[in-house]
């Protein structure tokens, strides 16, 4: 599936490996083919692309795979979405999901790539796990992680095992389960995380930054590099509270940045307990 537009002016770009489009519900279907759109706009453009639905307003989606490859490009002044089951999630939920095909992103302005979902504001992710590659290319802007890249939701019982890797020419957020979440629990990551920008880079085992992380691992080794400022940890590079979490990856901070923050559990935290390191952390 393949979608592909150009305006002077708005433009938007949908495509999925069973709908570009969704306000309903899709239940136990999978998709074996490469999804791809590709979209410019001079003045403002929008590609989704989605293993299973593009983009999904008021949607659910239940007990679906993808295997095929997803990309998202778009220029000069445009955002880019992909997700291995969906590029966008609106007032929804994706429940016992999983992908295993590569995700890909590239985008002038903002990007969101994640293993099942790019970017979401809905209510939950749960019982999902991502296999495949998840890699994101923006000039300013990029969310990405394993499950999600941007979760304005509850993540929970997800795990990811894919690489995930990111550059950008400002701000980043990577992280094996999201890049920025709200709440993390009970997930895991064995994926590495390598996060380069050229401003703030934010990168985690679980999430680059997070308001909640509990009952979490990470064996994955991370990676961040920044002229400006580094959070890196190997469970968040930032986060509000974590609990009950272990990581046994190196969380390394390279580059000569102004100001780092490493750690083996986080970069910066506000509240932890009951968590441990086991490893070496580098900085």
């Amino acid at each position: 599936v393949a979608a592909t537009t150009f305006s002077y002016y708005y433009t938007y770009t949908r495509a999925g490996g069973i709908a570009g489009d969704m306000q309903g519900t899709i239940n136990y279907s999978y998709n074996l083919g490469s999804v791809s759109t590709t979209s410019s706009s001079y003045t403002y453009a929008n590609a989704y692309a989605g293993g299973i639905a593009g983009d999904a307003y008021l949607g659910t989606i239940n007990n679906c795979y993808n295997k095929g490859t997803v990309s998202s490009t778009t220029a000069p002044a445009s955002s880019a979405y992909a997700g291995g089951i969906a590029g966008d999630l609106s007032s929804g939920s994706i429940n016992s999901c999983n992908n295993s095909g590569s995700v890909s992103v590239t985008s002038s302005t903002y990007t969101y790539a994640g293993g099942i979902v790019g970017y979401v504001n809905s209510e939950s992710i749960v019982n999902s796990y991502n296999t495949g590659t998840v890699t994101a290319k923006s000039a300013t802007h990029t969310e990405i992680g394993g499950i999600a890249g941007h979760a304005n939701c509850i993540l929970d019982n997800c795990f990811n095992t894919g690489i995930v890797t990111a550059t950008t020419s400002t701000d980043i957020y990577a992280g094996g389960i999201a890049g920025q979440s709200d709440s993390v629990n009970t997930c895991y990551n064995t994926g590495s995380i390598n996060a380069s920008s050229s401003n703030n880079t934010y990168a985690g085992g679980i999430a680059g930054k997070s308001n909640s992380v509990n009952t979490c691992y990470n064996t994955g080794n991370v990676q961040a590099a920044s002229p400006v400022y580094i959070y890196t940890g190997g469970i968040a590079g930032n986060a509000g509270l974590i609990g009950k979490s272990y990581n046994t990856g190196i969380a390394t901070a390279t580059a000569l940045a102004d100001v780092i923050y490493a750690g083996g559990i986080a970069g910066r935290v506000n509240t932890t307990g009951n968590c441990y390191y086991l490893n070496t952390a580098k900085q």
